[in-house]
């Protein structure tokens, strides 16, 4: 089977599913079986949303101004690779938040930093 064939398959399903756009994304089953695997474990909103902007960054490449198609594992976008600062520039938060959100993420083996 062709990765065509199983790509108009999976997007057919997210149609079925409600996505108007069909768009879906290769996440990593940790990421969103985290709740079932550690119910004692809440994350917080920042980390949420800095979780969301980091897969946005990585695996959520779709096509548009600012986003190139091909998915990598390092955050990337028109700036370049991405550190914390683009975090907080793009989330409109300090550089001290956005570094412990990022270190909560990666201590909870969400994200990892090289």
């Amino acid at each position: 089977m062709s990765s065509n064939v199983a790509e108009n398959k999976t997007t057919a399903l997210l149609r079925r599913m409600g996505s108007e756009s069909g768009r879906w994304n290769p996440l990593p089953p940790e990421q969103h079986l985290f709740p079932m695997t550690h119910p004692h474990i809440e994350l917080t909103k920042a980390q949420h949303r800095a979780l969301a902007w980091v897969q946005l960054k990585t695996v959520d490449r779709f096509k548009g101004e600012d986003h190139p198609q091909e998915r990598t594992e390092q955050a990337h976008d028109s700036r370049g690779n991405l550190k914390a600062k683009h975090l907080a520039e793009d989330l409109d938060i300090d550089l001290s938040n956005a570094c412990k959100t990022l270190d909560a993420l990666e201590d909870l083996g969400f994200i990892r930093r090289d």
